[in-house]
């Protein structure tokens, strides 16, 4: 919690001021602590904000600021902005300006004066000059943030306009809108961001948009706005209930893939190797071997006859319109792209077509989108285009018309039913009206309000009523579709949805809901970013942060040119060149990421005005990167080789469509694992459970593989740092459960690295039992990927094969989300126990999937789940705050849940720990990592004693550095002790509040003297084994390593400088910490606390200091740290043996 008063910010503030930097430093820091204090005052506020705009603008009402004041400050915002973009050079009076508005805003909202040594500064007059839109100009995008709604205007202010007074926004317009926008007017919050888009101005500076985009960071994806426009009526519950559906695997659904699989190959074809159906067919299969052998419908020889019949006539339909119809209608396949990817923040939609032609222009430019199911009823009325199929395609128009500036009007759109050899019949063109366009934003934005009252509603009930109002007389709506489709098909289908939610008694309903409203809410902070003091997190960020932001955080590379364009290829992939950023840039990608990629020539061009190319890093140096796209192109056009471009992360949805899908599973879970997961029943323990398996290394595993043996429902495992709950206790509970014949085992782990570490625990058991992994090539260590899923199965030939392949394998092994994406994994094998590692940073709903799945034969996939962790390490990622997460509710209280940010694990613990250890629960004890001089901080200030040295060798022995220069304090410091404190003064002149220089110099030295013990003492120093050097900030990681470059020492390149969050699971002999910490409010951040059996625990420093096996250094300022207690307590604690020493 921030307690910041208004005399801190006032001193810090003076600081930035009197340090002498430069207008660009200065107004980056005035900026960041305008936006810290905004983020304080609105910690209350049950809204999310995606930029400092909004923030701000709702402070300044809540507060009541006055109109002039609020004008300046908000001239400030926009100054910072253009400074930061080097295109705004403040005069030394504007900066006095600016300084005065950030002085008056602090002095209104904290009740504080002006220090005397600023007041004397501040120009005694303020300027005020509100300015005007032009009125003789269509505005193509204005964003403006909402105060009030009447029964014709919207109140807001402008974003690019400073003004005191809201402006009016007409969006019930006779000539225009008409009353389309009315229920998008009626949903609006104050505080709520809109982009008005094709705007006007009147004489009486009243503006009227063609269209109102409510949220338009919350980017909502095309093709599931398209299904909430159906033939029976438009509504956005559609897409609420979309959300709970699992992903499907049926004839249908294939033949669709094997669709698209037929048009990417016609568009690639060459003369030298022309398409043929039975080798596409064979390449259909490589791609989707385990969906065509987990398929249901396959596995009736009717429906699979069917399935090969109509792929056939699929296969000719197209390659008829491609050879055919596409020169008739001038559409070039050789100008064409596949599968473009579209950003659009204007719409605040995302979506990916099928095909676009856009050169050259005088052929026409043309869109198409591929259907291989039925056109609507009657078929036999070959003009008629699906109503979701044509909002789709109107989406994709006007979005390339905002994001390319190709207007919609001159676009061609088709949409190509291949299910229909008539060519009259198949390739249907669909003309755009603006009305139409109306109605679908307006949709699109009352999915986003609904989106937003989830994520709000406290108590869930609102919830349960939108839920509840999922129901035929609220979605039959249009009244003009058939009523025996109605009858047949979507009432059953309604009826289906809703049954769980009608049989389920009141508690599972209750955790339904309390879970859907958290999740949710992440959700939509992932979506629009919710801006943290020095970071802006979420998708947004990809517009929203600045370049400089982007490159400070290592998120973004510019300025990347063509070296290799392989992206015709069947595996698509293209190489860039990196250019020299200088040594203070610290890239933050790494083989397996998820990214984009965009033509980048201007200061300008980001991911919302360049057609988006998405695709995974095959390989990276520091010179170099390699891309593997998703789709190949054979259009050279659309990767020019003389043109720039940049990469930055993707952000994917999958993870929260996993959550959503695993709480409707609990739904329809049996009333026995309900029971069980809700504490209504009691795990339960098999007494005659005996050890069969092999020799187990200590009575202590054997006593814990005992415990999870004998656990009939669940185990935990607590595994605190350096005891091998990975390699020695899974790896035991492994052999044991895997020399029963009968037991398949499905072995889980938050990140990919963890499921390595399996793979690693896997190979070193004698014999090296098989094992399947579940996961992505790029994701996984080269010397497991002949492990992976695909890899195994690529031999087969037929989907029987496939089938018999997966039985024989009886371990599985993956994330938890690459699981929930093989969800069909569950029809064909039923496993006795699940191991889910790493289980304290996996939120609940993360594992309902799994926890609550069927076999074919409707029972629990998984017989007994072990959840092996340690909720004194790091917990799980959440983006909401701690105190939005918390939940009053009665019921779900008296079962451990009171804050939903906890684990499984954590909960379960918390129900069973008792007064010592239970048949549900074990501890390892002894640790094999830190010598005790170590071990022994964290050992009394978290774990209350209970750890142990195994002992290793490493643990009795002396320091290794026997030889050192005596004349030298610091290398003989370093040659004689396990731990230190180094203090760091803090230094006025810094330029940023992520950086401290002195530290950055104390670790340098450190690391040149470590690595001369090293060679003195003829010892080998292995970067990834020898020394590792943490720190919270990425700024200071980049400051760091330059300080180590400047050390002109090669083999001190290589060495691991991260953070807290990179560094758990791994260990070094010699740990470097340096906190960085330069104002209070950071202490915060750098924090993460929680309280367990009346101790104070910080998880983060925990892992941090337990990461050392024989020595620790810290640095820091410590008259700031002194300022938290668990940080107070670790220096006095340092000192008290003898290990506190001044550089």
């Amino acid at each position: 919690m921030d307690t910041t008063t208004g005399t801190d910010l006032f001193e810090e503030l003076q600081e930035y001021h009197f340090a002498g930097s430069g207008p660009r430093d200065t107004y980056t820091r005035l900026r960041l602590l305008l936006e810290r204090v905004c983020r304080q005052m609105t910690a209350g506020a049950p809204l999310q904000f995606s930029n400092l705009f909004s923030r701000l603008n709702y402070v300044c009402q809540q507060t009541r600021l006055p109109a002039g004041t609020a004008y300046r400050i908000h001239t400030f915002r926009i100054h910072a902005n253009q400074v930061l973009q080097g295109s705004f050079h403040p005069t030394e009076a504007e900066y006095l300006q600016d300084l005065k508005a950030i002085c008056d805003v602090l002095a209104h909202f904290y009740g504080a004066r002006v220090p005397a040594a600023l007041q004397a500064l501040l120009p005694a007059e303020d300027i005020y000059k509100p300015g005007y839109r032009n009125r003789d100009i269509t505005h193509e995008r204005i964003r403006v943030a909402v105060t009030a709604v009447d029964e014709q205007y919207i109140y807001a202010f402008d974003e690019d306009t400073p003004s005191g007074e809201p402006i009016r926004i007409r969006y019930r317009d006779p000539e225009s809108t008409g009353d389309t926008f009315a229920p998008t007017a009626a949903a609006l919050w104050q505080g709520c961001q809109l982009n008005l888009l094709d705007v006007r101005v009147d004489a009486d500076d009243i503006y009227y948009p063609d269209l109102l985009v409510l949220e338009p960071d919350y980017l909502l994806d095309i093709s599931a706005l398209a299904e909430c426009m159906k033939e029976y009526g438009d509504h956005p519950l559609n897409y609420l209930q979309s959300k709970f559906e699992p992903p499907k695997n049926t004839r249908h659904i294939l033949l669709g893939n094997a669709a698209n699989q037929f048009l990417d190959e016609f568009v690639n074809e060459t003369a030298d190797s022309p398409v043929v159906y039975r080798d596409t067919m064979r390449r259909i299969f490589r791609s989707l071997p385990f969906e065509l052998a987990t398929c249901a419908d396959l596995r009736d020889v009717e429906q699979e006859h069917t399935f090969f019949r109509e792929a056939q006539v699929q296969f000719n339909n197209i390659r008829q319109v491609v050879k055919t119809v596409f020169p008739s209608r001038k559409i070039s396949r050789e100008n064409g792209i596949l599968e473009p990817n579209f950003i659009c923040e204007h719409l605040g939609v995302q979506g990916r077509l099928d095909f676009l032609q856009l050169e050259p222009a005088d052929n026409g430019q043309v869109v198409i989108e591929l259907k291989s199911g039925r056109s609507p009823f009657p078929e036999s009325n070959v003009e008629l285009i699906g109503r979701n199929h044509r909002s789709q395609a109107f989406l994709y128009q006007i979005v390339i018309q905002k994001v390319l500036g190709v207007s919609f009007r001159h676009l061609s759109t088709f949409i190509l039913y291949s299910k229909y050899p008539d060519t009259n019949a198949n390739l249907r063109l669909s003309q755009p009206y603006m009305a139409a366009i109306r109605e679908i934003i307006n949709i699109r934005n009352l999915v986003v309000a609904q989106e937003r009252s989830i994520a709000n509603d406290a108590t869930g009930e609102a919830t349960r009523q939108l839920i509840g109002s999922i129901h035929p007389d609220t979605l039959f709506n249009s009244g003009t579709t058939h009523s025996r489709f109605l009858e047949q098909y979507i009432i059953p289908q309604l009826a289906a949805f809703k049954a769980p939610f009608m049989q389920s008694p009141p508690l599972v309903l209750d955790y339904f809901y309390a879970f859907y409203t958290f999740v949710t809410k992440e959700h939509y902070i992932s979506r629009t970013g919710d801006t943290e003091y020095d970071t802006n997190k979420g998708i947004a960020s990809l517009w929203l942060s600045s370049l400089e932001d982007k490159l400070e955080a290592g998120e973004i590379l510019p300025d990347l040119t063509i070296l290799e364009n392989r992206t015709a290829a069947p595996v698509p992939v293209i190489r860039l060149q990196i250019p020299d950023y200088g040594t203070d840039f610290l890239p933050n990608f790494r083989i397996g990421d998820i990214v984009v990629l965009y033509q980048r020539n201007r200061y300008t061009d980001n991911v919302t005005n360049k057609q988006v190319f998405k695709g995974a890093v095959e390989a990276l140096t520091p010179h170099s990167i390699t891309i593997r796209l998703r789709y190949r192109q054979r259009n050279p056009a659309v990767l020019p080789p003389g043109s720039r471009y940049a990469v930055e992360h993707d952000f994917l949805d999958a993870s929260y469509a996993a959550m959503y899908r695993g709480l409707y599973a609990f739904l329809q879970a049996g009333a026995d694992r309900q029971a069980l997961l809700l504490h209504q029943r009691p795990p339960e323990q098999d007494p005659a459970a005996r050890l069969t398996g092999p020799a187990i290394l200590s009575p202590a595993i054997a006593d814990i593989v005992l415990k999870a043996k004998m656990a009939k429902d669940y185990f935990l495992l607590i595994g605190p740092p350096g005891t091998g709950k990975t390699s020695i206790a899974l790896k035991s509970m492994v052999q044991e459960f895997y020399a029963e014949p009968a037991n398949n085992l499905l072995l889980l782990s938050y990140t990919n690295r963890a499921v390595d570490e399996i793979c690693r625990a896997l190979d070193d058991i004698d014999g090296q039992p098989d094992y399947i992994r579940v996961g992505s090539l790029l994701s996984c260590e080269p010397c497991y990927r002949e492990r992976l899923l695909d890899n195994v199965i690529a031999g087969c030939d037929t989907r029987e094969q496939v089938r018999q392949r997966i039985q024989a394998h009886r371990i599985f092994v993956g994330t938890v989300s690459s699981i929930a994406g093989k969800a069909e994994l569950f029809r064909l094998k039923h496993f006795q126990v699940a191991i889910i590692d790493e289980a304290s940073q996996i939120l609940e709903p993360q594992l309902l999937g799994v926890l609550c799945a069927k076999d074919a034969e409707g029972r629990n996939a998984v017989d007994r789940f072990i959840l092996i962790g340690d909720h004194k390490q790091l917990p799980a990622v959440v983006l909401q705050k701690e105190k939005d997460a918390e939940l009053q509710h009665p019921a779900l209280n008296a079962i451990g849940i009171r804050n939903r940010r906890h684990s499984l694990f954590e909960r379960l613990y918390r129900l069973h720990k008792g007064g010592g250890e239970s048949p549900v629960w074990g501890m390892l004890h002894r640790q094999g990592r830190m010598h005790p001089d170590i071990m022994a901080f964290p050992n009394e200030a978290f774990y209350g004693g209970q750890l142990q040295v195994v002992p290793a060798p490493h643990q009795v022995a002396p320091l290794d550095f026997v030889l050192y220069d005596a004349q030298e304090p610091v290398q003989q410091w370093l040659a004689t002790r396990r731990l230190a404190f180094i203090p760091a003064e803090k230094r006025p002149d810094a330029g940023n509040n992520k950086c401290n220089a002195r530290e950055a110099e104390i670790v340098a030295l450190l690391v040149r003297h470590i690595y001369d013990l090293y060679r003195q003492n003829d010892l080998p120093f292995v970067p990834e084994q020898s020394l590792g050097i943490i720190t919270p900030y990425r700024s200071q990681m980049a400051l760091v390593k330059h300080r180590i470059h400047d050390l002109h020492l090669p083999a001190l390149n290589d060495l691991t400088v991260d953070t807290v969050e990179r560094f758990q699971g791994s260990q070094r002999d010699i740990i470097i910490y340096s906190f960085s910490v330069n104002q209070a409010y950071q202490l915060d951040q750098l924090a993460h606390e929680a309280e367990e059996d009346g101790l104070l625990i910080d998880r983060k420093l925990n892992v941090a200091l337990t990461r050392a096996r024989k020595q620790l250094f810290i640095t820091g300022n410590p008259d700031l740290l002194a300022r938290k207690p668990v940080y107070e307590r670790l220096i006095t604690f340092i000192r008290s043996r003898g290990g506190h020493f001044v550089i």
